[in-house]
Formats: structure tokens, sequence, C-alpha cells
């Protein structure tokens, strides 16, 4: 091969790649860890719960490039590894003090994504959506029901490209969602009480690959 021919190759191949990198339109899907603090309280003052957990997510989406910056829909679905939450070091099988969540199955997110390249394939994003938090919370101090609480999430993160198809994130991610109990009752606890919620603050790595 001559030398011009190598370099109309070479000149060919850096075109590929620098395009790889920066038109990413289409799908991606990637797993992450996470570490955070989950908290759980109604509207009494009588108690609270809450937790410092870990957890796994899958993450699924697609992205739209817009010159230097880009948008995203996204789903994250969330499984905490230690999904109990305690008042005072004691959880809700052993006596609650009001209503407020007591377990945590998953957690998902339904997001937008907005972002933009600083330099060399790091770029800097904001999403914002809706939340879906599934466990069980306590509604009187001997009871626990199923309950799925929904409400709205929002983060901030970074993402930097290491090859045309992998990129690394880290970004900080703020639940908060209403509980749904049908029914809560008991000593000290009024009618039509208490408007529990969940409220998640987290700490996420993933890899992220894109198709």
């Amino acid at each position: 091969m001559s030398i011009a021919s190598k370099i109309v190759t070479l000149s060919a191949a850096f075109a590929f790649m620098t395009s790889a990198v920066s038109a990413e339109d289409g799908y991606y899907a990637g797993l992450g860890l996470s570490i955070g603090h989950m908290l759980s309280k109604s509207d009494l003052p009588s108690g609270a719960s809450a937790d410092d957990y870990s957890s796994g997510t899958l993450i699924g989406g697609y992205r739209k490039q817009a010159d230097k910056g880009f948008w995203a829909l996204e789903a994250q679905l969330e499984f905490p590894f230690n999904d109990e939450l305690t008042s005072a070091g004691v959880p809700c099988s052993a006596g609650a003090t009001t209503a407020y969540g007591c377990e945590v199955d998953g957690v998902l997110r339904l997001r937008g994504v907005y972002g933009h390249e600083i330099q060399n394939g790091l770029e800097a994003y904001a999403t914002a959506g809706f939340v879906i938090i599934s466990g069980d919370a306590a509604s009187s101090a001997t009871t626990t029901d199923s309950t799925v609480a929904g409400g709205f999430s929002i983060g901030v993160g970074m993402q930097k490209a290491f090859t045309p198809t992998l990129k690394l994130r880290g970004e900080l991610n703020h639940d908060m969602a209403k509980i749904g109990l049908s029914d809560i009752s008991g000593p000290g606890i009024p009618a039509n009480c208490c408007d529990p919620s969940f409220v998640f603050t987290s700490l996420q790595i993933s890899l992220v690959k894109s198709f």
C-alpha cells in the first residue's frame, strides 16, 4: 500500500471513529451501582423510618444527538440490596410508631435527559421525570400493607466516552414519592392521616453501551 493510500485509509478511519463518538443517535443500555439514603415520614411528628442502602440498577434508553448537545428518554429499574427501613433502629415488624415506609422492593424511574459535551467526550447532563417505588408501609403499629408510591425524580450527572460505544457515568439522583395506603388507623393516628412519603437520595456509578 502506498503512502497516499495509507493516509487516505487512516483519515477515513479517524473520520469514522470521530463520527461514531459525536453522532450517537440510537438505543443504549447499561448496569449501575448506587449508594444512598432512603427516608420515609408522614405529617405526624411521632417518627420516621430511614436506612442507608446500596442497590443495582438496569438502564435503558434512546438518545438523540443535537450538535454538541443531546437529549434522551430513559428508564431505570433499581433493586435495593438492603431494603428494610427502621425507626431508631426498630423495624416495622417490631412495631411502627406512625405511618411510614417499611421495605422497598424496587424503584422505577422514567425520565428525560438533556446534556451537553464539555470537551473530549466528557458530557454533563440533567434529568427530570417520574418515579414509582414499590414496597411495604405501616398502616398501624402492627400492620403493614403492600404499597406503590408515585412521584418525581430529578438528577444531575457527568459521563465520559472511552470508546465509540462505551461511557462511564456518575450521577446524583433525588426521588420524592407519596405512599398510597387505603386504610391508616391505630392509637394516636387520626382519620385521613398522614400523607406518608419516600424520599431517596443516591449516588450512582454506571457503565452504558450504545447500539
